[in-house]
């Protein structure tokens, strides 16, 4: 999947593809983005998904500068003295403390998952757990011969046609496969 930048143009297409026109999916944002702004200038939280939103009043030094603009009618550069409020308005986010931000597992690596594919093959569809594998590769590591001899030993029995009943008779025929 594709990097998909942010914007309201992303959020539409996602309703979109929900089955809803372009039309009404962009009022339906638009009026969504609406009523949270409208919520936030009144001082109301928002709830997000991953936490909540809320406007608070920063307070601040009010100052007077010198300020340089361009006056766009006549396309001078113009100055005079501003004065700035100092406070303003900050939108504060709140992470949800309930919210899993725990990395997900690695993913299996391919010999690994071959490996316990295989497994799950030559002992009748029974599940290759977690279990299984490390005492197939017990088994293996008994008689090492070359690195990857689990994939290679479990490839031999499948393609001379060996079906298992449990995991000790799997294994014992992985440790007397120990030239390949």
């Amino acid at each position: 999947m594709k990097n998909k930048k942010g914007g309201k143009s992303v959020i539409v297409k996602d309703v979109m593809a929900k089955g809803v026109t372009a039309r009404k999916a962009e009022a339906a944002v638009k009026a969504v983005f609406d009523r949270m702004t409208l919520a936030l200038c009144s001082g109301e939280k928002v709830e997000i998904p991953g936490g909540s939103i809320q406007a608070k009043l920063r307070k601040g030094k009010r100052c007077l500068k010198w300020q340089k603009f361009r006056n766009v009618h006549t396309d001078k550069t113009e100055s005079k003295w501003t004065w700035y409020p100092g406070h303003h308005l900050v939108v504060k986010f709140t992470p949800d403390l309930e919210l899993d931000v725990s990395p997900f597992p690695a993913p299996e690596a391919p010999e690994l998952m071959e490996a316990r594919q295989l497994a799950t093959y030559l002992l009748k569809g029974k599940p290759a757990r977690e279990e299984i594998m490390r005492t197939l590769q017990q088994a293996v590591e008994k008689r090492p011969h070359k690195p990857g001899a689990l994939l290679r030993r479990l490839r031999e029995l499948k393609s001379n046609g060996y079906l298992f009943d449990n995991d000790g008779t799997l294994a014992s025929s992985l440790y007397n496969l120990y030239w390949i």
